[in-house]
């Protein structure tokens, strides 16, 4: 079954049991399943934007999956984590009889979210499988030449024999893939086509049943000019990792969050609630190591305060001195406006949830 047919049915479940969903689509958890296919759905119309290029770009395409701003169902998406929630307290509402129209809409909706990442897992394993036959290939050339010439200085004729053999194996699986290569990368693109189609057309229900806006995005247009802010639209998030990095002191317990912005440029946001007055001291090392993960790009390196008891959280701008000490500037207004158009809404929609809203969420 597609999404959209089953929305279909999700909607008619709804109306079966008296609810006019152009009624009660101003209730929270149907918000919420809007927000759920509007990130879901901006993610994969930049997968099928990044595949109708020539060539089809299939690295972006495997980073924008990367991202938790799709369909998943492991506990990444604050979206989807929060529709749950709520629908598990609307289960159990209904079941001591004090269920709202809400709770009714959340169940009707609730099957879909599984449907939705079951749905993903093809047009997302077909992309995969491009990049992992892409860097096999890579390899190969490599491979075949070692063995070839420990073949031919081995010392034994059996020894000699065996590599050849091997050689021939991997000449072989190498002439495999170049030949399955263009079937692949054409059924990716067809797979990716036909789930961001359903997407359109289960988005167009939901918003014409509910009246709830969650429509897709248009394509990306281009990079930003040079020196300047790129426009939202340019920008993609590269990479999301919560704590970062793995193994770090407690007391030191980050997010990152990369933006690519340009060819040559990213964005690297850093969001803690550290308040201890050593928290540059301590940061600055883990920087720097950062920076060496990306040679030939200009980084932008920001800090984002999480909202807290203590502190009314706030964005600054870092920078290494030139005898490696971290320093951050506070961004005003304005610079605090510039940075939202250039990384776009995924800048709120990213943040860790529970960190009370700094960063938007459900």
């Amino acid at each position: 079954m597609t999404v959209a047919a089953a929305l279909e049915a999700a909607i008619a479940t709804a109306r079966l049991r008296g609810c006019d969903p152009a009624e009660a689509g101003a209730s929270a958890n149907v918000a919420r399943f809007g927000r759920i296919l509007a990130v879901g759905g901006r993610t994969w119309w930049q997968v099928a934007e990044a595949l109708a290029g020539d060539p089809p770009d299939f690295e972006r395409a495997g980073e924008l999956l990367k991202t938790r701003l799709t369909f998943e169902n492991t506990g990444r998406n604050m979206y989807i984590t929060a529709f749950e929630q709520h629908t598990r307290i609307a289960a159990d509402a209904q079941v001591l009889g004090s269920g709202t129209v809400d709770d009714t809409l959340s169940l009707a909706l609730a099957p879909l979210c599984p449907l939705l990442a079951e749905a993903q897992e093809a047009p997302r394993s077909a992309i995969h499988g491009v990049l992992s036959d892409a860097a096999e290939l890579a390899e190969l050339p490599g491979r075949i030449a070692d063995l070839a010439a420990r073949a031919s200085r081995s010392r034994t004729s059996w020894g000699g024999q065996r590599l050849e053999r091997r050689t021939t194996q991997l000449q072989d699986r190498r002439d495999e893939l170049k030949a399955g290569r263009a079937e692949r990368i054409a059924q990716a693109g067809r797979q990716v086509a036909a789930f961001v189609a359903d997407l359109g057309i289960t988005v167009a229900l939901f918003e014409n049943a509910f009246g709830v806006g969650c429509a897709l995005p248009a394509p990306d247009t281009g990079t930003g000019p040079d020196g300047g802010a790129a426009a939202s639209s340019a920008s993609f998030l590269l990479r999301t990792e919560d704590p970062w990095p793995p193994g770090a002191q407690a007391r030191l317990d980050l997010q990152l969050r990369v933006w690519r912005v340009a060819s040559d440029r990213v964005v690297a946001m850093f969001a803690g609630d550290d308040l201890a007055d050593d928290r540059l001291d301590r940061l600055a090392p883990l920087i720097r190591g950062f920076i060496d993960e990306y040679p030939d790009d200009t980084i932008d390196l920001f800090y984002e305060e999480v909202l807290n008891p203590f502190s009314l959280g706030y964005y600054a701008r870092l920078a290494l001195t030139d005898d490696g000490q971290l320093t951050e500037t506070e961004l005003d207004g304005p610079a605090l406006t510039t940075l939202r158009e250039t990384l776009g809404p995924s800048l709120d929609e990213t943040g860790r949830e529970g960190d009370d809203r700094l960063y938007g969420g459900p």
